[in-house]
């Protein structure tokens, strides 16, 4: 669910996915130029995290995502998410690549996502 406050060109994200054991407060943040910075707070399992999504190389064409998350209140950062997104030129709608990476959960951690991270 997305909310926007045009007003302080603000946007929060609340996601919910049952398919992970990481429980996130709703992303906030903002887009600037050609890229987006997010941040919360959430608990992987029962330890709490810090959780920041970073949108960049945003263009008419492509944007990559990043999912970073840190045990130690963001001192160090732990990306264990990647997409990348193609839009298809005819339709506009985006494509997947056709390409999958393991998932680097922190230890103690379990995606629930069979261990693949998933580009579109």
């Amino acid at each position: 669910i997305r909310s926007y406050n045009p007003k302080y060109d603000f946007w929060k994200i609340d996601r919910l996915d049952e398919r992970t054991n990481l429980v996130i407060n709703p992303l906030q943040g903002t887009f600037w130029e050609n890229k987006g910075s997010f941040i919360s707070r959430g608990n992987l399992g029962a330890r709490e995290v810090l959780v920041h999504v970073e949108w960049t190389r945003i263009c008419e064409t492509y944007a990559n995502w990043e999912q970073s998350l840190s045990k130690d209140n963001g001192r160090t950062w732990e990306t264990n998410w990647v997409m990348e997104f193609f839009r298809d030129k005819e339709s506009g709608v985006p494509m997947p690549i056709g390409r999958s990476q393991e998932s680097r959960w922190p230890s103690g951690g379990n995606s629930g996502l069979t261990g693949l991270s998933y580009f579109w």
